[in-house]
């Protein structure tokens, strides 16, 4: 795990984050650029894109870590003025 903190993947939330951008076709410079972290993320692991692929929705998809992103997501988009 500590070498995908390069491409910014800290833990389930950043996970689920680009698992979603992944399947952005409503903004493709996100999706494409999620493609180029997962690229990454592969090489950095030794894994095979599709075999991280698979681990980003393992982890995306997973019911603690829809509960923490639903939770969680709107702390870091509201004014807290």
């Amino acid at each position: 795990m500590s070498k995908l903190i390069a491409v910014g993947l800290r833990g389930a939330y950043e996970a689920r984050d680009l698992l979603l951008d992944l399947d952005r076709s409503d903004t493709p410079d996100r999706a494409e650029n999620a493609n180029a972290i997962l690229v990454e993320a592969a090489s950095l692991t030794g894994y095979p894109v599709n075999g991280m692929r698979n681990i980003l929705r393992m982890v995306g998809y997973d019911p603690y870590t829809k509960f923490l992103y639903e939770s969680f997501g709107n702390v870091f988009t509201q004014d807290n003025n």
